[in-house]
């Protein structure tokens, strides 16, 4: 290997490098060179089996059609089989603890979907349920600029985005005054029943990062992000697709070889340094998938890099949105007390569901705790029922199956390993209880197995999203959003005063992770070689 060269470089074999990589090799028509520190490509895109046929995620569970696999899937018709995408019968549901009341979220936005969830509704005021179809209305409106948003990307300061434009138009109903509100402010300003808000806040913030004292964060509650579910078999399938293209066009892909940093002579990358002092020649650019971090300080170097940048990217928050992700195996599937009254609860083609109560200030609670390095006291639970592929679970299992629970907790670094050893078991425990007050059979009796991810685990296993263990890489107020994501001299993909070297990951692009940052990121380096355009040549808007 010490003498070959490749025409493109891609530090790190995540989802957005394999993504960069993909249209490289076959839109390019270049050679690619994959280095990554682990025995295996994905990144966050996992599935592991921890239970004798039972399988879960360590990283990215649930996703979204449209902002995840839309233009790959349109592009790589070879990835079809992969990429069949499966999704619940219903998208998720909540239960409150007080009284166990329901609502599960029903295909459709209309009144009658609405109506299905008689129980929840019926202690409704009739204005709240018309809040809410106006909500679901205003989200239809916004939706196609939204898609259009996260896959071509943003634009410059001084020039209104797609997503803007939509927000400010008035036909689509966005109030304006919104862009001001925290996002708990709009919640209580826009219901009258916190019933409501709880729904919204655990559709709309929880797993999407979003804090509930945001300024600037509200029209992402409106973010239309598609279908939901995940490729059958698990977010690794898409991987497996990816590695299949990349094999037919020549890539090569070389696990456990960590790079250490980029070779820049007179102002260009020019390769990759290996941690065993390998040196490998880039013929045209090289790619980082790293975190900021990782790029300023490791690739470039402190002495390489300009300062203003650099102190940018110091400053950058990632310590509030840090996930607990639990696989368990059950013997037996949940029943919920919230199912007397709504028996689809039980259903086990569910997706998310959701456990919490009317308490409006918990969550804001919840998050001073974690900003202060500690856990929090009383954490939301999502429940993500990982069944309805037929894929994670034995045929077997006599109704059991693969559960997924997740709760935000204290950043990685706030503790030392020994405590989040210890902390790991705990956490385990109070779950299982916590759980058990909604389904009375989840008890450890019913348990068979479970595979832990703390944030700790997060940042030991994947390095970009170190030190906190941020699933996000780095947090999403409305200052690295965007434009501004990570900070506005990297939001575009070109590594400023180094030609030929470019950026993406997780902590770049519109929102949340998804393959459409490996996308823009093509698009960025397609413009700057003449490189094909199959937009173009489909003739779509993105």
């Amino acid at each position: 290997m010490a003498s070959e060269n490749y025409d493109a470089i891609i530090i790190g074999g995540g989802n957005k490098g394999l993504a960069t990589a993909l249209y490289l090799a076959k839109y390019g028509g270049m050679s690619v060179g994959i280095f990554e520190r682990l025995y295996e490509t994905g990144g966050g895109l996992c599935t592991c089996e921890f239970a004798g046929g039972y399988s879960g995620t360590p990283h990215s569970a649930g996703h979204f059609w449209h902002t995840y696999y839309d233009m790959i899937h349109r592009d790589f018709p070879e990835m079809a089989t992969e990429l069949e995408f499966c999704s619940p019968k219903y998208e998720g549901a909540a239960i409150l603890e007080e009284d166990h009341s329901s609502m599960v979220f029903y295909p459709g936005k209309d009144k009658s979907a609405f109506e299905k969830n008689s129980d929840f509704y019926s202690k409704m005021p009739a204005k709240d349920i018309e809040a809410m179809i106006n909500f679901n209305k205003i989200r239809k409106n916004l939706a196609p600029a939204f898609h259009e948003f996260v896959w071509n990307g943003s634009t410059p300061a001084g020039q209104d985005d797609v997503w803007e434009k939509a927000l400010k138009d008035p036909a689509n109903g966005f109030d304006p005054q919104w862009m001001t509100m925290t996002v708990a402010q709009f919640l209580k300003s826009y219901f009258e029943k916190p019933e409501l808000v709880f729904n919204l806040l655990s559709r709309s913030c929880l797993s999407r990062g979003i804090c509930t004292d945001h300024v600037g964060m509200v029209p992402f509650l409106f973010a239309a992000w598609g279908k939901y579910g995940i490729p059958k078999g698990g977010p690794h399938a898409g991987v497996h697709g990816a590695v299949k293209v990349l094999a037919k066009y020549g890539a090569k892909i070389w696990t456990h070889h960590e790079v250490d940093n980029v070779i820049i002579e007179n102002g260009a990358a020019k390769g990759v340094r290996l941690m065993d002092g390998t040196e490998v020649k880039a013929n045209k650019l090289v790619l980082s998938t790293l975190s900021p971090s990782q790029l300023v300080h490791q690739l470039i170097g402190d002495d390489k890099v300009n300062p203003k940048i650099r102190r940018k990217v110091d400053a950058l928050e990632s310590h509030r949105t840090c996930i607990m992700w639990y696989s368990f195996a059950l013997h037996e599937k949940p029943e919920y007390i919230a199912a007397k009254n709504n028996p689809d609860i039980n259903d086990s083609l569910m997706g998310t569901l959701n456990l919490g109560d009317r308490d409006l200030e918990r969550e804001e609670i919840n998050e001073s705790y974690r900003d202060q390095g500690k856990h929090p006291p009383h954490p939301y639970i999502a429940v993500l029922n990982y069944n309805f592929d037929g894929m994670h679970a034995p045929d077997e299992c006599n109704g059991g199956g693969s559960y997924i629970l997740e709760t935000f907790d204290a950043p990685a670094s706030a503790f030392s390993a020994e405590h989040w050893m210890q902390y790991t078991k705990d956490h385990a425990r109070w779950m299982i209880k916590e759980w058990g007050k909604f389904a009375p059979n989840v008890t450890w009796d019913n348990v068979i197995n479970y595979f832990p991810t703390t944030p700790y685990h997060t940042s030991k296993r994947g390095l970009n999203f170190g030190p906190n263990g941020n699933h996000h890489v780095i947090d999403m107020p409305v200052s690295q959003m965007g434009r501004n994501r990570p900070i506005p001299e990297l939001a575009f993909h070109r590594v400023p005063e180094i030609k030929n070297f470019y950026a993406t990951g997780t902590a770049w692009g519109v929102s949340q992770a998804s393959w459409s940052q490996g996308y823009t990121c093509y698009k960025a380096i397609a413009k700057d070689f003449g490189l094909r355009k199959p937009w173009e040549e489909d003739g779509r808007p993105y």
